[in-house]
């Protein structure tokens, strides 16, 4: 199963063929919508937002599994209007009404007092496609809860971590990194008793914060670990980024640029599933940053990802990605710049040694 594919030009050489004996399928999710989705035995399923009755279903099985069925109140029909028939939507909501024993009046009520933030938190240009502004209204109101549970005040910080990285997954030990729990630490918002205090965060509460992420649906934990223990919905993640103020960017992207140098095992040989998962994260947060990554020098996760293609035995992906590490670097530092001048020899010795 492949999850939000979007280069589908580089998945081409790489797609399987439909199997001689029907033995196996591969199932892909996209939001492109072009002619590379079709075509050499693939089938297109076009998947929609609920319609009214699902998602009343959904409310209905949500509530009776979990014992709360007084929720679904006589307002019910309009609380599936006002999340636009969304399901991630409706996930974030449902977690919040039954952690906090809130009925759809109610929940419609708290909603509706958080909509008036939604002009500041998504900016001009953003929601193309119509669903970001249902998912933050969602998101807000599930974040604000969680905000107040202990440890108070790191709810948003972690998820804007989260949100940076691959929404397939990351390493549950990048929670427990000097550079999260820092961020964590100068980012978090303090309770009252803590005011005049030092800020800190340690790597359990920062594991905690994700319990409470995970328990009201914000994000998926594994707590049994993994290399993609923990999994963003990518549509969250870019509720997420959208509603983060531009000047806390720069902080949040060297923060998981760091923690992912900090957990990369020194010989990817030793853990290549590890490896390939940090090369993905990595991917993730190169293409959401703009180019911050290469401020002002670039970043040594940059360089770190190309090493690891090339111990690995990519060699071809290796080649590729050095090349485009070296047009990005000329157009980002200049042709001077010792960044690019590093990649430079990197490709020079690599194509001395073909």
């Amino acid at each position: 199963m492949l999850d939000d594919l979007t280069n589908l030009e580089g998945a081409r050489t790489w797609w399987p063929r439909p199997s001689a004996g029907d033995n196996g399928r591969v199932l892909a999710t996209t939001r492109r919508r072009d002619a590379l989705v079709s075509g050499a035995g693939r089938a297109v399923v076009d998947v929609d937002t609920y319609t009214h009755d699902e998602a009343l279903a959904y409310l209905r099985d949500r509530f009776t599994t979990t014992h709360t069925p007084h929720l679904m109140d006589e307002h019910a029909d309009d609380l599936v209007r006002a999340l636009g028939h969304l399901p991630l939507a409706f996930g974030h909501a449902a977690a919040y009404m039954v952690n906090e024993d809130v009925p759809c009046a109610l929940y419609l009520q708290r909603c509706g007092a958080r909509r008036a933030r939604l002009d500041s938190l998504l900016p001009p240009g953003a929601d193309t496609d119509g669903y970001g502004r249902h998912v933050t209204a969602s998101l807000v109101l599930a974040l604000d809860a969680v905000q107040q549970h202990d440890p108070a005040g790191l709810a948003r910080p972690a998820i804007r971590l989260a949100a940076r990285l691959d929404p397939a997954g990351h390493p549950r030990a990048l929670w427990a990194t000097t550079a999260f729990t820092h961020y964590l630490a100068t980012h978090r918002t303090p309770s009252p008793a803590e005011a005049s205090g030092p800020a800190q965060a340690t790597a359990e509460q920062a594991w905690t914060a994700l319990r409470l992420l995970h328990q009201y649906a914000l994000l998926t934990c594994d707590f049994q670990g993994g290399p993609r223990a923990v999994r963003l919905h990518a549509l969250t993640a870019r509720a997420v980024r959208e509603a983060t103020p531009a000047a806390e960017t720069p902080a949040t992207v060297g923060a998981v640029a760091d923690a992912l140098i900090e957990i990369w095992p020194a010989g990817d040989h030793t853990a290549p599933d590890v490896s390939a998962v940090l090369r993905a994260n990595t991917d993730a947060l190169a293409a959401n940053t703009d180019a911050l990554l290469w401020q002002p020098d670039g970043h040594l996760v940059l360089f770190r990802t190309g090493e690891s293609l090339l111990d690995t035995g990519l060699h071809a992906i290796a080649l590729r990605y050095w090349q485009r590490l070296a047009t990005d670097a000329e157009r980002l530092l200049g042709d001077e710049h010792p960044g690019t001048t590093a990649v430079a020899d990197v490709l020079r010795e690599w194509r001395r040694s073909l």
